[in-house]
């Protein structure tokens, strides 16, 4: 096998066709081409190329997951799947993770905690860790960085927003508020607790929730 052309690309100057035998056979950046050794003219031996095909597509996956955790905040589940949306290989992708986990790009526990204290502003620990085991953190996880937030003065400002202020609400507007709590992920004693921040009107006995 000889390499009779690396040429290249015009509308990435980065990047280069590679020819053996004058067949087009990859398309790899400068940093693979230098990495793999590849000089045109040269001849070269299937084993090699192969494996500069194979560290060039290792190479592809990092820099991709590198750019897209500095992006996005995403759980490795959803970086898996993002590269298997991209169509790297299994073996890649394995082998990939593994690496990017050792130099802490993915870190469930970090996107997990971010993730909740972020939407501990509007919604309730059981949304919150629904959503977590979504994006696939495991249910530990998701338990353990949902534990400790404080959910109750959340709920008191969404009520407050909710009702626009008002102090004094009627027994409709009191359940409408539980509903509205509830649909927010928040938990029974926290909306309880919310609830009786608020005054019926006409000094209902009914208080108390």
């Amino acid at each position: 096998m000889k390499i009779t052309r690396i040429e290249r690309q015009k509308r990435n100057k980065t990047r280069y066709n590679v020819y053996i035998d004058d067949e087009f056979k990859a398309s790899l950046s400068d940093f693979d081409i230098l990495s793999g050794g590849l000089k045109e003219g040269d001849n070269i031996s299937e084993s090699k190329f192969e494996l500069a095909i194979k560290n060039a597509e290792l190479n592809g996956c990092f820099d991709y997951i590198v750019d897209y955790v500095s992006k996005y905040l995403k759980s490795e589940k959803q970086i898996r799947d993002k590269l298997k949306e991209k169509n790297f290989s299994p073996e890649c992708i394995e082998e990939t993770i593994s690496k990017a986990k050792n130099y802490n790009y993915i870190d469930d526990e970090y996107v997990a905690g971010v993730y909740a204290r972020s939407k501990s502003k509007s919604s309730g620990k059981v949304k919150i860790k629904s959503e977590l085991i979504k994006m696939g953190i495991s249910k530990d996880i998701a338990e353990s960085e949902t534990e400790g937030l404080d959910y109750k003065d959340s709920a008191i400002a969404l009520a407050e927003k909710y009702l626009k202020g008002r102090k004094k609400i009627t027994l409709e507007e009191k359940n409408k508020l539980y509903r509205y709590l509830l649909s927010r992920g928040f938990s029974y004693d926290e909306i309880k607790v919310c609830i009786n921040n608020f005054d019926l009107n006409g000094g209902d006995e009914d208080n108390e929730f």
